[in-house]
């Protein structure tokens, strides 16, 4: 946008005369977004209906039209522990005997404990603590090792000397005893700052001789003496592991310098490990397993296999097993393998087999293992054995699943006594009554939502608010006036209102039925009892009779009477009027040139107009812009004049002093 400078001559709101002369081109542009906004509001209030239109076609008006709403059926049994019922509504009413003589269950496997620990053994030396017996060190090889008779020399740098001797030990002895002598020997031949103990299999000596003082606050060493530790012969440095030139023990000389020296490590005590776990991690080649077993799994004469190789694991065979048609798992916790069949029955039991048998066995699997086989559902219904390998059946239209047997049997499992169940099949007047209550209850809400939309207060008087006007508005009263607006958007909507007719005529659809007697006849809604109230309701339905329609609670209730009498009549009378219904909706629902599927209103018509706005605006912006640069340009030309006029004016006021 150019930068306009206006009004510096004349002094005038150049501004706000050109907002003012292209007033009315701004008022078409507001209009028209106004215009544009109000439209996508329209939409999506239909938007938001054609969901609720949608949802009770694909819900409560499906179920209407569908035979199965109106066949529901009780069944009911003397042992409802042993047995439980499902939808059934093809079952057969009447009473029935039913055996249960077995229950199906799948097939299991339960592998034997795997041993805890490997087989093999791993043994190490390491170095002994003060606690160890004297007499029971070793050396790195595991040999014996006495050192008993060896001896130390001690020298230090100021010339003090001292000569140790580990003498005859005994079982009592432990290697804290031997460095607590060597100490007192020290101490007795003059060396006090001097201290020997044994850890991690070898002598520590300690250096006490620095002189400790504080200054300025921080502790400090000084002076101190240097003891040369030695073997005094061959056979004490072989069994001491010192060499016979020594090594130095020097002072403390700072808060964190060391002042101790280990002079070797040369006795240690045998650890032997017992064996690594087995974990869920441990490669079947470690176990001795050859890496190119080939194990297999059967089930039901179809046999799949899965070969091994050096890097499968306990967890990883479980998997490959799964695979094969088990469910299979390795529990690390117990040492097992649990093994089961996918499904029950016999038909879906299993074998597992290996090529080397051996296998089978280091895993669990052989011949230690507990197996469950399979086994089928038996029971008699009428009169006649079904059997099969779930305990879910599906007889003569009754589906029912099996939880207990009917039987009794002695210890050696001979069946001694049966007594079957009595179960009766009858269709459920009630579950159907509340069936058709909801859909009448979905519907009036429907029609009650469609009528408040299609006659609500006009909003002739709430004109779209323009930028300008939501400035000076709260934001509360902003969403109370657009309220306003939104609330009216389909009043009068000729598209609500051809749905809600297609709505209402439900109340007058008739459909023929044939009789016992051959003749047809035509029945609808209303011959059931289900009825329009008052006019003013607007095609609300009223089932006469029911205890919750206020209204209507006195009436004598027609449909269940006929829903107990001749329930025939009433699946085919709501069957049909809501197929009929179903129809309509669909046919509501084609897609079109201006709709699209599954939509009741032209939503493609309403995207092209809310388009077609966008370039009615953009036109009339630039209409607008032009209009402002014409009148700009008209000022700027004034503006120039003046200027020159006072220009000259001040050149003539000059001249004449």
């Amino acid at each position: 946008m150019a930068i306009r400078l206006t009004g510096i001559s004349s002094g005038m709101d150049t501004d706000a005369m050109v907002q003012e002369l292209t007033k009315a081109y701004q008022t078409n542009v507001d209009k028209a977004k106004g215009e544009k906004e109000k439209l996508k509001w329209k939409k999506e209030a239909w938007s938001a209906l054609n969901t609720k239109l949608y949802n009770f076609y694909t819900g409560a008006l499906s179920d209407f039209r569908s035979t199965g709403t109106y066949k529901t059926k009780k069944v009911t049994s003397s042992a409802d522990s042993k047995v439980s019922f499902s939808s059934s509504p093809n079952a057969v009413n009447g009473t029935h005997k039913l055996s249960v003589k077995s229950l199906a269950s799948a097939a299991y496997l339960t592998g034997a404990k795997i041993s805890v620990k490997s087989t093999s053994q791993t043994t190490s030396y390491k170095a002994t603590s003060g606690s160890t017996s004297a007499t029971a060190l070793l050396d790195d090889k595991g040999n014996a090792k006495d050192i008993s008779g060896t001896h130390l020399t001690v020298k230090g740098a100021d010339g003090t000397t001292a000569n140790l001797s580990i003498g005859t030990l005994t079982a009592d002895n432990t290697m804290d005893d031997v460095a607590a002598n060597l100490t007192q020997q020290l101490k007795d031949q003059g060396i006090n700052d001097l201290e020997v103990t044994f850890a991690d299999g070898g002598f520590v000596f300690t250096n006490n001789s620095a002189t400790e003082t504080i200054e300025d606050g921080k502790t400090k060493y000084s002076g101190g003496n240097i003891y040369t530790v030695a073997a005094a012969d061959e056979n004490s440095a072989k069994a001491l592991g010192v060499s016979e030139s020594g090594v130095a023990v020097v002072s403390k000389a700072s808060d964190t310098a060391a002042a101790v020296t280990k002079v070797s490590t040369f006795a240690y005590e045998k650890h032997v490990g017992a064996g690594e776990a087995f974990s869920a991690n441990t490669k079947l080649s470690d176990m001795g397993i050859a890496s190119n077993a080939a194990f297999s799994v059967t089930v039901g004469g179809e046999t799949k296999t899965f070969t091994i190789d050096q890097n499968t694991t306990l967890s990883g065979l479980a998997s490959e097993l799964s695979k094969l048609g088990v469910n299979a798992n390795y529990d690390e916790g117990q040492g097992r393998f649990y093994i089961n069949a996918t499904s029950s029955g016999t038909d879906k039991d299993f074998t597992i087999t290996s090529s080397d048998p051996s296998a089978l066995e280091m895993i669990g699997l052989g011949t230690g293992a507990t197996k469950v086989d399979a086994t089928d559902a038996l029971v008699n219904y009428n009169g006649v054995d079904y059997e099969q390998g779930s305990n879910t059946f599906s007889i003569n239209g009754l589906n029912f699943t099996v939880k207990d047997v009917t039987t009794i049997t002695d210890d050696a499992g001979n069946v001694v006594k049966d007594e079957p169940m009595t179960l009766s099949v009858e269709t459920d007047v009630d579950a159907i009554y509340e069936k058709i209550k909801n859909f009448v209850k979905e519907y009036n809400s429907l029609m009650e939502e469609m009528n408040k939309l299609y006659d609500a207060e006009s909003a002739k008087d709430y004109d779209m608010l323009t930028d300008d006007e939501k400035k000076q508005m709260s934001d509360k009263d902003i969403e109370s006036w657009e309220n306003k607006i939104k609330d009216s958007l389909l009043r009068r909507d000729s598209t609500l209102s051809s749905v809600m007719s297609m709505m209402r005529k439900i109340s007058s659809t008739r459909t023929e039925i044939t009789m016992s007697d051959g003749t047809i006849m035509k029945f609808g809604l209303s011959t059931l009892g289900i009825n329009t109230g008052q006019y003013g309701e607007n095609g609300k339905l009223h089932i006469y009779g029911d205890l919750e329609d206020a209204d209507f609670s006195d009436k004598n209730n027609k449909l269940m009477e006929l829903l107990q009498s001749d329930p025939e009549q009433v699946l085919k009378t709501l069957t049909g009027v809501g197929t009929e219904m179903y129809k309509k909706f669909q046919t509501a629902m084609k897609s079109s040139s201006l709709s699209s599927a599954l939509t009741f209103y032209n939503d493609k018509e309403y995207d092209t107009n809310i388009k077609d706005y966008d370039s009615k605006i953009a036109k009339l912006q630039e209409k607008m812009n032009t209009a402002q640069d014409k009148f700009y340009s008209q000022f700027t030309m004034m503006e120039t004049k003046m200027a020159e006029m006072n220009a000259q004016m001040s050149y003539m006021s000059s001249m004449l002093g």
